[in-house]
């Protein structure tokens, strides 16, 4: 039997804190703003469960509908356990903690050190005592979220793996309905080997990452490496299947997950500042107090109105002037093409794939990280280049598996959608231009409307990051670590005019428009989606 202590407890009364709104069906209009509940209050513990953790130190967060602190929190509050990285402490995001308790959370950020599995023992220890030894553990639910920043980022992940796959160091059947990663490491911060989070551990992932990142920067851009960029992209890359989700599908293989890549922000404009800020740190701030909020009311609280946060339907008012990318795999799916079977001329569905006879110079399949120096992804792609007016072609088998039925019917889905990038440094792109080009189906009423992809989301040149100096920066500044990032682009199937989407046979990439008549992209996560 385990031999635990309650170490020691200090109380902080928190000014209350007045919120713009009590909650709301709909989505807020700012989630970087709007809060449920008007007051909030913090308390210090720190615990020790005699697990092998030893005493772990905490600042719990905890909201408050009467604004009297010995009222206590509503009843059934979900937890949110927030790791921190090398260099931070458990103070270090008290204005993201806060946020988060103002709008339903139990929040504990605790302080950690070590490895990844030793900082998500941690974790799951706090939330272990929080749930047996906290004064009104009664009012906590059993829906959990992990979250952190750089190591504390890679933890999150490995405490939600770990419980998935030892549920019996949970005191509890936790249910980790999320996992949030502001610029996480990727192989314990020590090279070892990455998380792969499942839909076994949780129900969603969500990644933050900047582009100018110098703790967690990947390989440099003009280096060959063998191995992908230990960042985030690699993580969301991972997490989950890349596989259909429509018909019989194994449990557990699918999760949700969502990606915002800020340009131009760096590894510690997530952090309180004291005095003056650091360049980009109020875009920080409000990008993760609004994405934190979206996401944990879509995942945890189950508000599937803030999914329009991470596909593209809304963009959060005080995030206007700053530049994010974002990729989204989420609900059902009909895959077309994920590019992981080594046959370029055969797609995922089994339909083939062709390019028009003149007009593509490339067109080549492998790991992105292998086609594209630039690439920090770990997952299968394509390579195309063209120069002059060319396609490229995917057909869809006239065919009817069993518990889907036919392939060319998709009329359950609403979307269109591929992952795009530009490649960095590539003589067919304009530096500092979008690349664009159009869209079309082939259905059984003939060629449908061609769509700009530029009129649903963008395909940006790659931010340029020469990396001058600090850590990341390697040995012999200055060093190119710009990448070449794959975003979502999701296009109604509304738009296609003239189409029956009962018979889709082909999905034709047009390289025609007279403005770009030239390009080199990197396309992965062909199809049709909700």
């Amino acid at each position: 039997m385990k031999t635990k202590t309650i170490a020691t407890f200090l109380t902080v009364a928190l000014a209350a804190v007045m919120a713009a709104s009590p909650l709301a069906a709909v989505p807020p209009a700012d989630p970087t703003t709007s809060t449920s509940y008007p007051c909030h209050y913090v308390q210090k513990w720190n615990w020790n469960q005699g697990d092998g953790a030893g005493l772990v130190v905490g600042e719990i967060r905890f909201p408050s509908s009467t604004c009297s602190m010995a009222d206590g929190p509503p009843a059934g509050r979900p937890v949110l356990i927030f790791a921190h990285g090398n260099g931070m402490d458990h103070e270090d995001h008290e204005y993201l903690m806060a946020h988060v308790t103002k709008n339903g959370f139990v929040t504990a950020s605790i302080a950690n050190s070590g490895d990844s599995e030793t900082r998500a023992l941690q974790m799951i220890s706090y939330l272990n005592s929080l749930h047996e030894f906290w004064g009104w553990s009664s009012r906590l639910s059993d829906d959990v979220a992990f979250a952190g920043h750089s190591r504390g980022g890679e933890a999150a992940v490995t405490a939600a793996r770990l419980l998935g796959d030892t549920p019996a160091l949970g005191d509890k059947p936790y249910d980790v309905r999320a996992v949030i990663s502001i610029a996480p490491t990727d192989g314990g911060g020590v090279g070892g080997p990455g998380e792969d989070l499942t839909g076994e551990a949780t129900n969603g992932y969500l990644a933050i990452y900047g582009s100018r990142d110098m703790d967690v920067s990947g390989s440099e851009s003009s280096i060959s490496t063998p191995d992908p960029d230990n960042t985030a992209f690699a993580i969301y890359d991972r997490a989950g299947s890349e596989s259909s989700s429509e018909g019989l599908v194994i449990a557990g293989t699918h999760l949700d997950k969502a990606f915002v890549f800020l340009h131009g922000l760096g590894h510690g404009v997530f952090l309180d500042y004291v005095g003056l800020p650091l360049f980009g740190a109020i875009e920080g701030q409000n990008s993760a107090k609004a994405y934190f909020n979206a996401f944990l009311r879509w995942k945890v609280l189950g508000q599937t109105s803030y999914r329009v946060f991470f596909d593209g339907t809304e963009r959060p008012p005080s995030l206007a002037g700053v530049e994010l990318f974002q990729q989204l795999s989420s609900g059902t799916r009909r895959v077309v093409d994920n590019f992981e079977n080594g046959n370029l001329a055969t797609s995922t569905i089994g339909g083939t794939v062709a390019t028009s006879p003149a007009g593509i110079i490339t067109f080549l399949e492998d790991p992105l990280f292998e086609l594209v120096r630039s690439s920090p992804h770990e997952t299968g792609g394509v390579r195309a280049t063209w120069s002059g007016a060319s396609w490229l072609r995917w057909s869809i088998p006239n065919s009817s598996p069993a518990f889907i039925g036919p392939l060319r019917d998709v009329t359950d889905y609403t979307h269109l959608s591929l992952r795009v990038s530009q490649v960095y440094a590539n003589a067919f792109n304009t530096v500092g231009q979008d690349q664009d080009f159009r869209v079309h189906l082939v259905t059984g009423m003939g060629a449908s409307t061609r769509v700009r992809v530029s009129l649903h989301g963008r395909v940006p040149y790659p931010d340029e990051f020469q990396c001058t100096g600090g850590t990341g920066c390697g040995l012999t500044p200055p060093n190119d670590y710009s990448k070449s990032a794959l975003s979502t682009i999701r296009i109604p199937l509304s738009a296609f005019g003239n189409a029956d989407l009962t018979d889709v046979q082909y999905i034709f990439l047009d390289f025609d428009l007279p403005e770009r008549p030239d390009g080199a992209i990197t396309i992965d996560s062909l199809e049709f989606v909700q």
